[in-house]
């Protein structure tokens, strides 16, 4: 696999939608007391954007030749596997900040995927319902330059 192959892989756009359709939520909720299904429905796009970058993580361990973390804790050890230092050689994508900030969106994904939806609020396990555009600019910043290379 080139890098070419690898950029064709990495799906950025569909997380942007993903994105769009969150940012479209907050505004439609507004000011006012989300309904329960608005809440539900933030936790699902957010935790779809957690997946989705995850699954792009999953892509450079291939393209790496490095084999993906085995165990109870898997989720957040391939996080840590792209911050620095690597200790597996892959790129470092996330500075200490990003990294705690990608934990709180892994722990959210972990409630929505569970069924314990109804206990999130609006407000959040995530640093605000409008940090993801910020979140997935690091990201994607990352990414390019390391494409770009």
């Amino acid at each position: 696999m080139t890098k070419e192959d690898l950029a064709e892989l990495v799906a950025i756009e569909l997380l942007e939608a993903t994105i769009r359709e969150l940012i479209a939520l907050a505004d439609d909720v507004g000011d006012s007391e989300p309904a329960a299904r608005d809440q539900m429905a933030a936790g699902a796009f957010l935790a779809q954007l957690y997946t989705g970058m995850e699954n792009i993580l999953k892509q450079f361990c291939r393209f790496q030749g490095v084999a993906l973390p085995i165990g109870d804790n898997w989720h957040a050890a391939l996080l840590r596997r792209f911050s620095e230092p690597s200790d597996v050689g892959l790129p470092v994508f996330f500075s200490a900040e990003l990294l705690s900030e990608l934990g709180a969106f892994r722990k959210l994904r972990h409630v929505v995927y569970h069924g314990d939806g109804f206990q999130m609020e609006w407000s959040g396990p995530v640093p605000g319902i409008r940090r993801p555009p910020a979140v997935l600019r690091e990201f994607r910043s990352s990414i390019e330059s390391y494409l770009a290379d």
